[in-house]
């Protein structure tokens, strides 16, 4: 899925334009990727830990090294961090991960992401003018994402548990039942 929000993403080149990303030629120096990537890897880490999120980050930020442009290093080490700190943020939080937490972790690691842009991208010029045309729409992208599917997960755990909670009332009925019925049975036998 994380590879799949790096090609479901645009390719913004530097010298003007957007493209659809390509998924066998390399992007050119002066290209780079907008996509929903980091939120696979955030929403990996916060469902599983930070050895499900280091590896969902660490798959698709290689593929998106591979996929080349000036952004490509800064990207596959922002998807492996991005994917370890949610993880991180999971058990330091001792999974309790709400709807909120969920969507601020988002925001710190699309923020680190746009740091790494900064630091490790050149020219610098081209890395910020990026920064500040892409910044605001991943950070609503992957917040929104989150803060969704930590909803859903809320959802599903509140169904499961009732589901269980209904099927013990089940079992303890039907151990109320079936002595009932055995004394019943052995009465009938007796008398």
């Amino acid at each position: 899925m994380a590879i799949y929000g790096t090609h479901a993403g645009m390719v913004i080149d530097t010298m003007g334009g957007f493209k659809p990303v390509p998924l066998s030629e390399p992007l050119n120096g002066s290209e780079a990727v907008i996509n929903f990537r980091e939120l696979v890897a955030v929403t990996a880490g916060i469902a599983g830990g930070p050895w499900l999120g280091a590896s969902v980050g660490a798959i698709a930020g290689v593929e998106r090294y591979l996929l080349g442009g000036f952004t490509g290093l800064s990207c596959a080490i922002a998807t492996l961090l991005s994917g370890l700190l949610a993880g991180f943020f999971r058990q330091w939080l001792d999974r309790r991960i709400t709807p909120l937490r969920a969507a601020f972790i988002a925001g710190i690691v699309v923020t680190l992401q746009m740091l790494l842009i900064l630091i490790l991208s050149s020219p610098f010029e081209d890395a910020l003018n990026l920064v500040k045309l892409i910044a605001i729409p991943m950070l609503v992208t992957d917040m929104v994402g989150c803060f969704v599917f930590q909803q859903v997960i809320e959802v599903l755990d509140r169904d499961r548990l009732k589901s269980e909670l209904l099927q013990a009332k089940i079992r303890a009925l039907q151990a109320e039942i079936d002595p009932h019925f055995l004394g019943n049975t052995l009465n009938c036998i007796k008398g």
